[in-house]
């Protein structure tokens, strides 16, 4: 109950805080009119708005005046007083410029903008660390497509696509005045060749919302970034404020690009996929997708020494199918058409995809030649596994505690104003970890903090010769609309604060198995040696825990077919 009273009130100040900007767009003051005047380049464009919703574009303010002198534009504004008005301004190749303020209260009469705040930093410039902006950023998208990332349209039809950047760009976590960066939309053939043939884009400066037109049967992917953003607000005080997390914030980490397939004609209605994860523990009421995999929110984590993640899957009504890698640069990233490399089928029917670093696209074919698409995320990640109890050894016995630590985690459904509100914890073995509703380093700096990232274990005193960690996953806890109901938001009507958010206690992705050789007896020469009839196979465990046949380079624990365990190092 105390957790949930503490969203409560979030809910209702954030509520107050929201009506009060919406009510300010059609309210009249008494006190007359503001008078405010900006100064940009001539060049440049500059809009004055209002927020009325959550994730509706603003209403433009018109300008009472405009002038021009000395290649020096000057817009002039009639504003009411006491209502927020936000503005942006940006130029052809050049970094955009964004914020608001209060006419009245915060005292400001004039805004003006030099050439050098445009040119501050490039507007592709990327800040590829999580500890960024004060570890909140991640360099993500969600998009309002489906849990496959797949749309079937008809030809003519026209729909709405919306893009949100995450770590969402808000001037703090209460208020919830978020403004989004430009987003740029590149239509591809599926051989990934630049084409408008089967769809196009109409985007809108300033707007996370653009139309996608189906124009003749056939089939296109769709890319989706965005640029760099310069934020500030100015305070009652008239006080030029940073954003949360900073003033500039980077374009998408090209991994992240977001990524879906539109089909203009018939897909196949044969398939089933059957592309299961985390089957007994989510709820449909919880996460839209229910067992099936999430293009978005359902991460494959593989360790950063292993080739990419192995998911296995059942399908039905597939004769072919053919997978499409991303090829990712330090600034974009590209597709190169589908093979069968990294497809492997197996006698029982089933398949195994190789996933790698990014977002693939799986095609699925039916029997008349009809398909289906599935995108999959994929990232690498990187684990350390210490003694806490003996922080000098290199063993693990019976009642020591373990730090397994992780890093290049995600939070899976990161902050959305009025949608998600929730804290990441790592999971094993299908055991609840972490009690804390919200707050905590969990909820909003997941990617940046270790201690969300590390869970502690103790070595059992039983019989067992390993501690065996499975069903690995990122565990969400808190409130807010049901997991992928970010697709579900209306251009128009947009998202006021949730006041009837559920409870979440839901899991999502994969983390890789865990496996600790547990030492009893040891020896400085040839470390330990207990009888062990079950297995008579030579096994090599890596310093991180990573089990395999054949030895790894560097430090390994050997088990030897005698049941044994020796150290070993093999020269990288």
């Amino acid at each position: 109950m105390k957790y949930f009273l503490f969203i409560e009130r979030w809910v209702i100040i954030l509520f107050a805080v929201v009506a009060s900007i919406a009510g300010a767009a059609t309210a009249v003051a008494d006190t007359g009119s503001i008078a405010v005047s900006v100064d940009v380049p001539e060049e440049a464009t500059f809009t004055l708005a209002v927020k009325s919703r959550h994730y509706v574009d603003f209403d433009p303010v018109d300008p009472t005046e405009i002038t021009t002198q000395d290649g020096t534009k000057t817009l002039r504004y009639a504003l009411t007083s006491g209502k927020v008005y936000n503005y942006r301004t940006s130029m052809p190749e050049k970094l955009t410029q964004a914020g608001y303020f209060t006419a009245g209260t915060s005292g400001i009469t004039t805004l003006q903008f030099a050439l050098s705040d445009y040119e501050a930093i490039s507007p592709k410039m990327i800040c590829h660390s999580v500890e960024s902006n004060q570890g909140y950023e991640t360099g993500d998208i969600y998009l309002n497509i489906n849990p496959r990332g797949h749309l079937v349209m008809g030809v003519d039809e026209v729909y709405d696509a919306h893009a949100m950047r995450t770590w969402q760009l808000c001037d703090n976590t209460i208020n919830n005045y978020f403004i989004e960066p430009d987003f740029h939309y590149k239509v591809l053939d599926l051989d990934g060749n630049p084409s408008d043939e089967v769809v196009s884009i109409t985007e809108h400066p300033g707007s996370a919302w653009a139309e996608l037109t189906a124009r003749s049967e056939g089939t296109a992917i769709i890319v989706v970034t965005y640029d760099a953003l310069s934020l500030r607000f100015y305070n009652s005080s008239g006080e030029c404020k940073d954003w949360l997390g900073g003033e500039q914030w980077g374009a998408i980490w090209p991994e992240n690009s977001g990524v879906y397939v539109v089909t203009v004609g018939e897909a196949s209605e044969t398939i089933l996929p059957n592309m299961y994860i985390n089957s007994d523990y989510n709820e449909s009421s919880l996460k839209l997708a229910g067992d099936s995999v999430d293009a978005e929110h359902d991460v494959f984590y593989y360790l950063d020494t292993e080739e990419g993640y192995h998911y296995t899957f059942l399908p039905e009504g597939v004769e072919d199918i053919t997978i499409s890698y991303p090829d990712i640069s330090d600034e974009s990233v590209a597709y190169h058409g589908f093979s069968d490399d990294g497809v492997t089928r197996h006698d029982d029917g089933s398949i195994t995809l190789l996933l790698k670093e990014g977002r693939q696209i799986v095609k699925m074919v039916d029997a008349d030649g009809k398909c289906i698409y599935q995108v999959l995320t994929a990232r690498p990640c990187h684990r350390e596994i210490s003694n806490e109890t003996n922080p000098d050894s290199e063993e693990f016995k019976p009642g020591d505690e373990v730090l397994i630590q992780y890093s290049g985690l995600r939070h899976p459904a990161n902050k959305l104003a009025g949608i998600y509100n929730m804290s990441a914890y790592v999971t094993y073995n299908g055991v609840p970890n972490g009690t804390s509703t919200v707050l905590g380093s969990g909820q909003y700096t997941f990617g940046s903090a270790p201690s969300a990232q590390a869970i502690k274990v103790t070595i059992p005193d039983d019989e067992s010769d390993e501690l065996v960690m499975t069903e690995g996953v990122i565990q969400v806890n808190g409130f807010g609309d049901p997991i992928g109901n970010h697709r579900n938001i209306d251009r128009t009507s947009g998202r006021n604060p949730n006041m009837n958010a559920v409870a979440h206690k839901t899991y999502f992705g994969a983390i890789p198995d865990i496996h600790i050789p547990i030492t009893r007896e040891s020896s400085d020469i040839d470390g330990v040696t207990t009888p062990d009839n079950r297995d008579t196979t030579p096994v090599y465990y890596s310093i991180d825990g990573v089990a395999s046949r054949h030895p790894h380079a560097g430090l390994n624990i050997l088990r030897t077919p005698e049941g044994g365990y020796k150290k070993i190092f093999i020269k990288p």
